[in-house]
């Protein structure tokens, strides 16, 4: 029986399903992080005397409902999301023009704490641009499932489902036979 031929669409199925098993716990974390420096925002600047005052007096219709924060933060446009939707005051609604937003820089919590979100964010983009090159490198060298299976056993988790698999009956690398006798050579 021969070995169904990896093409292009099937590799790239398999580097997606790499990224899939290696990233969500990472992504999930950067964006409750994320969300942690929109809420810092929208506390800052409803504890701000002026707006604080304003969300009292007012009746809550009065200010847009949203979800969307906006601030500088090193210099930097920062749109942060909150987990549901508040009333905003306009300077953080990103209603108006970004001359009006909030500023943060420096030693400031809310930069420090964006700083650290932007520094995570960037190494795990960078890495997982390191695993995709990789993964591509390693998928190069095989044209067959069964040549991918010998290069790299480990891959048959990152198979597509709908990609039949070669039997069990794989070439052994002789790796794993080095082990097998130097372990039952021992006893």
């Amino acid at each position: 029986m021969a070995s169904k031929r990896l093409t292009m669409a099937i590799k790239e199925k398999i580097i997606s399903n790499v990224i899939g098993d290696v990233f969500p716990q990472r992504r999930e974390a950067l964006g409750t992080q994320y969300h942690t420096i929109a809420e810092m925002i929208y506390h800052d600047h409803v504890r701000d005397p002026e707006d604080a005052k304003m969300l009292s007096l007012l009746p809550e219709s009065w200010f847009p409902k949203g979800k969307t924060v906006c601030a500088h933060i090193n210099g930097q446009a920062y749109r942060g999301e909150l987990p549901k939707s508040r009333p905003l005051p306009y300077r953080i609604s990103g209603v108006r023009d970004h001359s009006d937003r909030y500023h943060y820089s420096g030693k400031h919590h809310v930069a420090a704490e964006f700083e650290a979100w932007k520094k995570a964010h960037d190494k795990c983009n960078s890495d997982e641009k390191e695993l995709r090159r990789q993964t591509r490198a390693v998928l190069s060298g095989a044209n067959t499932v069964k040549q991918l299976l010998e290069l790299w056993p480990d891959g048959v988790k990152y198979l597509p489902a709908d990609v039949e698999q070669p039997g069990t009956d794989v070439a052994v690398r002789c790796d794993k036979l080095n082990d097998l006798i130097s372990c039952l050579s021992i006893k």
